[in-house]
């Protein structure tokens, strides 16, 4: 944004420059500000720090507009105060053009007195030879996608922060999406040039609510009807150890974007559809490559869970299985041993997203053979136990199977499969289902291949429970290959068996433990009636189970 005053040395113009200015820019009047004009003066085309930012400082002539000779930007007229008629699309103040709107050039610089103007541009806290570096390669406001995402929500979150001074811009996988001009992304995460203490000042006086996700870090989330918006102060590493850095803030997009893993990782949008590319992503993802920031041994050793963030983006970007740079895969292979010392919540995090995703038995593959599977606690395999996770993936990844379902193919029994789930600390819900894939992925029935999972839905009496089984029987016949019937069965409504503890009771047996197992005899002999046995029929044979049981 471009801010001008006029230069004639009156305090009330001055006075309203730094109003419009710290309405825009965040810029703080204080008793400092005539001294501040009278520095400009002397610094035309020249970069100067005012109030703890940069600026460039263009000299330029004009009466009652100005234009901008690369864009045709023009500010309104002087004598109604300094607001434009539309934002600028040049990257730094440049050179304007005297302009009167009904008289030529010539009749304009003849007949209307020439008044000193200060054009002002926030040049981004960088050197000028630094902000022409930060030009948008192009500009997505056409784009589809782009305009559906800017929901009243998030344009009220975008504007409390640039209507007080703060740069903020689209970052991470929604600019993927609009480049690819894929779906409408889910979670839009911002970055700004806000410091943690300036947004919590910007939500709490544009009354947003907003959670601490992460301070520390420079993280905070807005919630505005319902939306959640992620939004982090742009930072740089300080120091690191593999597993977690100490930042630093900043306000220099470039230096963000280079601490960044992937280049596809490190571009931002800003609302005006600008796309800002420091270091070839937008190539990338023409070409459906994925590639490390600068060197990628550095980047990995900063965070070794880049290591699977890279297998896990290839899975989502690449068109083929074995599109990898040699030496890529070299420093994978040096440094999967740093694996080791990452928190293992987050690499099931990133692990799961490799299991579900495009070529993930390729990848699994690489894995093992870069060590990287071993380093992060995955079972030694043999060539038998890939092709079986091959068969498992290839038949349930049209159909949304779970990742622990896929990963129980690496293991060969319900001990190896509760080992595997401590190692990495899946949740109850995780391990419960890759323990039930693991007891009953063997079972069959040659007469009807539906009984025995019908059998497994009708033996329970518990709603809640029910639920949970219905969905575990799902995920097992897709393990198994078997689509169609997991699409019966998830409508098939199970019969409720007919006999209760309280008929045994009216029926002469005594609480306890035999109580127990004469109910669970009934349940079975009514199972292998096909569900046919009513009430009155098996409260008849309890007399016999209770002189067979002991």
């Amino acid at each position: 944004m471009v801010f001008w005053l006029h230069n004639a040395g009156k305090s009330s113009l001055i006075r309203k420059f730094f109003a419009f200015a710290s309405l825009k820019e965040g810029v703080t009047i204080n008793q400092d500000f005539k001294k501040v004009i009278r520095r400009l003066g002397h610094l035309y085309g020249q970069t100067t720090k005012i109030f703890g930012r940069h600026y460039l400082v263009t000299r330029v002539y004009s009466s009652r507009h100005l234009r901008c000779m690369s864009c045709g930007f023009t500010l309104g007229n002087q004598t109604v105060g300094p607001t434009p008629i539309r934002r600028c699309t040049t990257p730094l103040a440049g050179i304007f053009e005297s302009f009167f709107l009904g008289r030529t050039k010539s009749s304009f610089r003849n007949n209307l007195p020439k008044q000193d103007i200060l054009a002002v541009r926030m040049a981004h806290d960088q050197t000028l030879k630094g902000s022409k570096q930060d030009r948008p390669v192009l500009n997505v406001s056409a784009h589809n996608i782009f305009r559906e995402l800017l929901t009243p929500e998030l344009l009220a979150v975008a504007n409390a922060f640039i209507g007080r001074g703060h740069e903020v811009r689209i970052v991470g996988g929604a600019v993927r999406d609009i480049i690819l001009s894929r779906h409408l992304p889910k979670d839009i995460d911002l970055a700004t040039t806000a410091t943690p203490d300036q947004m919590v000042a910007v939500f709490k006086e544009s009354q947003i609510r907003y959670i601490e996700t992460g301070l520390e870090h420079g993280t905070l989330t807005a919630h505005l009807n319902g939306h959640n918006f992620e939004i982090t102060t742009l930072r740089i590493d300080t120091h690191h150890d593999g597993r977690r850095a100490v930042v630093e803030f900043t306000n220099d997009w470039r230096l963000d974007a280079e601490r960044r893993d992937l280049t596809i990782n490190a571009m931002s949008i800003d609302f005006d559809g600008n796309l800002f590319d420091y270091f070839g992503g937008v190539e990338d993802l023409k070409a459906k490559r994925v590639r490390f920031v600068g060197d990628p041994e550095k980047r990995i050793k900063e965070d070794y869970l880049r290591i699977l963030r890279y297998f896990r983006f290839y899975g989502r970007i690449s068109e083929t299985s074995s599109d990898h740079a040699q030496m890529t895969l070299n420093v994978i292979r040096r440094c999967a041993i740093g694996l080791r010392n990452v928190a293992v919540e987050r690499v099931w995090t990133e692990l799961s997203r490799i299991l579900t995703a495009n070529f993930a038995p390729s990848l699994l593959k690489l894995m093992y053979e870069l060590n990287v599977a071993e380093n992060i606690g995955l079972p030694p395999r043999t060539q038998t136990h890939l092709e079986q996770f091959e068969y498992v993936w290839n038949h349930g990844h049209a159909h949304k199977l779970e990742p622990v379902t896929i990963l129980m193919s690496l293991v060969d029994s319900v001990d190896e499969a509760e080992n595997l789930a401590r190692s990495l600390k899946l949740s109850t819900a995780e391990r419960n289902l890759g323990k039930f894939i693991v007891t009953h992925r063997e079972i069959h029935n040659m007469e009807d291949v539906r009984k025995p999972y019908k059998d497994i839905l009708a033996s329970c009496s518990n709603t809640k429970v029910l639920e949970i089984l219905q969905k575990h029987v799902n995920q097992l016949l897709l393990y198994q290959g078997m689509e169609n019937l997991a699409d019966e069965l998830s409508n098939w409504q199970p019969p409720i068996f007919p006999v209760s503890g309280n008929d045994l009771k009216h029926a002469g047996v005594k609480p306890g433990p035999k109580l127990g197992k004469i109910l669970h005899e009934l349940k079975l002999l009514w199972l292998e009636s096909y569900y046919s046995l009513g009430k009155e029929e098996l409260l008849e044979k309890v007399e016999h189970l209770k002189d067979s049981l002991h």
